[in-house]
């Protein structure tokens, strides 16, 4: 595990009562409290700490769903204390990933996601978008141009299909074309 600085701090109003501490680092990559985390999806606040050890075949199958369980600890210089403050993280690829495999599955194998798999890839990548606007509002950072948030839903879409896919031939099968992304007149699926 890792440790690193964040240039800043900052919390993120998810709506209501729902808040999240996160972070930004150096390389402008956003990361998220694990203890938040653990709330936000309505675990107790050390259920992420105490996954490996609880329930490591739940862990077993979220890994096999693309999450890469890659704590990183951050620690943040607070004017007032002599000692910086430290705290475990995640990034946002991985909480989509933990949102997605619990809202569609609450399973402990990945062989038990069923559904339309492009509906789940899209709805990681709406989710990876969404997280980013929010994180860069919550910093007072300019959104991203209308080319870089395609490209990097499209990078989080192939990403998210890649994990659900059981094979070489159903990605293929999953994938868009670019032509297909339009519904052109006569052509139906």
């Amino acid at each position: 595990m890792t440790k690193l600085k964040a240039i800043a701090t900052g919390v993120v109003q998810l709506g209501g009562d729902l808040l999240v501490d996160c972070y930004r680092m150096p390389n402008e990559e956003f990361r998220i409290s694990i203890t938040g985390v653990s709330v936000m999806l309505g675990h107790k606040k050390d259920w992420f700490l105490t996954l490996p050890s609880t329930n490591a075949a739940k862990l077993k199958a979220l890994q096999e769903g693309g999450f890469k369980y890659t704590p990183e600890t951050v620690f943040i210089e607070r004017q007032g204390r002599e000692q910086p403050t430290n705290t475990q993280t995640i990034s946002i690829e991985d909480l989509t990933t933990l949102i997605t495999l619990e809202a569609f599955s609450g399973i402990h194998r990945l062989e038990a996601l069923s559904g339309n798999k492009r509906a789940m890839a899209l709805q990681a990548a709406f989710t990876v978008e969404g997280l980013d606007a929010l994180f860069r509002d919550t910093f007072g950072m300019p959104q991203k141009l209308q080319n870089q948030r395609q490209s990097s839903f499209r990078r989080a879409y192939e990403q998210f299909l890649e994990v659900f896919a059981e094979n070489q031939v159903e990605l293929n099968k999953l994938r868009l074309l670019s032509d297909d992304l339009y519904f052109t007149q006569g052509k139906q699926d």
